[in-house]
């Protein structure tokens, strides 16, 4: 990713969700160009990767990513370029069903504008780098990859604003999640899992949080996926980080959460996805302190992770900042102990 020294976050508001996004990307317009330009002279193959959160496979708008605001993003790639474009995700939910990411794709209209994308599921694509992770099951450490389009492409990660259980938020870094496809043992070069391995991000194997105790979750398993995902933002981050504010989830996230009426219908862009998620932090009226993952990637030099050190375009953050309504468990998750800061420093040590 190209870093600005003092980077742009624009935010649009608009009752038509394409039209906030389309306003929120004009802003920052030159940036998006310039790092296109970048990744192009970087040698890197002239396409693009959206990845919208597509959490479930069934139609959600609470928690996964409306069309529209994908919409617009081509657009604008379209404006700057001949670019071929790739949509997709790695879908991990159906009530009572094996998760489908291509149904997903379908149910939320994606499939309506094959002439302007290509579908793909992202969990069937080739399993590509990896890097290690924290994981506290077995003797053999173990290690994730992610899909080579997501390696191919400049990656465009499209989020939704949502509350998580023991992290706080799932932004625009949360969201690369959907990348990750395999698993190995370090050094090994059989996969030991292909497809949905979301999981192992939690430290416990592949056990998701779900399979765990109370205890566990708010304790070791949010440390391991803190420091994992700050892990995943140095494999690959995104290059263009995008908020779907269409909707914006409170309470018991990140799938059934309830609708913060005071904030929909904001969209938000920047090409420094830690500042983004930063200022995304802020409009939710917690310190970032509040959100360690993201204020480890920006001390460990991924981003800007002080507001007060970002350009903000349009709609200023402040104006729009309210006490959004946490999960219930992340009370007990948070505030951070000293012994937890301590191992996510040291898990960190790149």
């Amino acid at each position: 990713m190209l870093k600005l020294r003092t980077p742009n976050v624009a935010i649009a508001r608009d009752n038509d969700q394409k039209k906030a996004a389309k306003t929120a990307l004009d802003l920052i317009k030159n940036d998006i160009n310039l790092s296109l330009f970048h990744w192009i002279k970087s040698g890197e193959k002239k396409q693009v990767l959206i990845k919208p959160n597509l959490l479930s496979t069934e139609a959600n708008p609470q928690c996964n990513t409306s069309v529209e605001t994908c919409l617009a993003v081509a657009e604008i790639i379209k404006e700057l370029g001949d670019y071929k474009i790739y949509i997709g995700d790695g879908t991990t939910y159906e009530t009572n069903h094996k998760p489908s990411t291509m149904k997903s794709l379908q149910n939320h209209g994606y499939d309506k504008y094959k002439d302007i994308w290509t579908l793909v599921d992202l969990h069937a694509d080739e399993t590509w780098r990896f890097f290690d992770i924290v994981n506290y099951e077995g003797q053999k450490p173990v290690e994730l990859g992610f899909s080579r389009l997501a390696d191919d492409c400049f990656v465009i990660s499209v989020a939704k604003i949502k509350t998580h259980d023991v992290l706080g938020l799932t932004l625009s870094l949360k969201n690369m999640m959907g990348i990750l496809n395999g698993a190995r043992y370090v050094g090994e070069k059989n996969l030991i899992t292909k497809g949905d391995v979301k999981g192992y991000m939690h430290g416990f194997g592949n056990h998701k949080p779900h399979d765990l105790t109370k205890a566990q979750n708010t304790g070791p398993s949010k440390v391991a996926l803190a420091a994992n995902l700050v892990r995943l933002a140095k494999a690959r981050h995104p290059d263009l980080a995008v908020i779907d504010g269409s909707t914006i989830m409170e309470g018991m996230g990140p799938r059934r959460g309830n609708t913060c009426a005071e904030l929909s219908g904001i969209a938000m862009a920047s090409t420094d996805f830690i500042a983004l998620d930063a200022t995304c932090a802020a409009i939710a009226g917690l310190p970032l302190d509040s959100f360690q993952y993201v204020k480890l990637a920006g001390e460990r030099g991924m981003g800007v992770a002080d507001v007060a050190k970002i350009n903000n375009h349009g709609i200023q953050w402040q104006t729009l900042k309210t006490n959004l309504k946490m999960h219930p468990l992340f009370a007990e998750a948070s505030p951070w102990k000293q012994e937890e800061l301590d191992a996510l420093a040291k898990y960190t040590q790149f």
